[in-house]
């Protein structure tokens, strides 16, 4: 994948967590191959990653880490604020 559209990925991602009001809680970490939430405390509870078969977000919590697979931007970033 091209810079560009690395670019316009992170963009998409980013623009549609800030659509949720809940953004504010966190802060946006954005990685070469992943968007990071993280926590004030510095955890990152949240990490939203491209596959091959669609957007994986990853939940790391104190008993693991969960993952779950969406299609579209907007269905993972729901997962996350919902």
């Amino acid at each position: 994948m091209s810079n560009a559209n690395h670019f316009r990925l992170h963009k998409e991602i980013v623009d549609e967590i800030y659509k949720h009001d809940d953004h504010w809680d966190y802060t946006i970490v954005i990685n070469p191959n992943a968007i990071e939430l993280m926590e004030k405390d510095l955890y990152i509870p949240f990490t939203i990653m491209l596959s091959k078969n669609g957007f994986l977000v990853a939940n790391y919590y104190e008993f693991g880490i969960t993952e779950k697979t969406f299609k579209t931007v907007k269905e993972a970033v729901d997962f996350i604020f919902n």
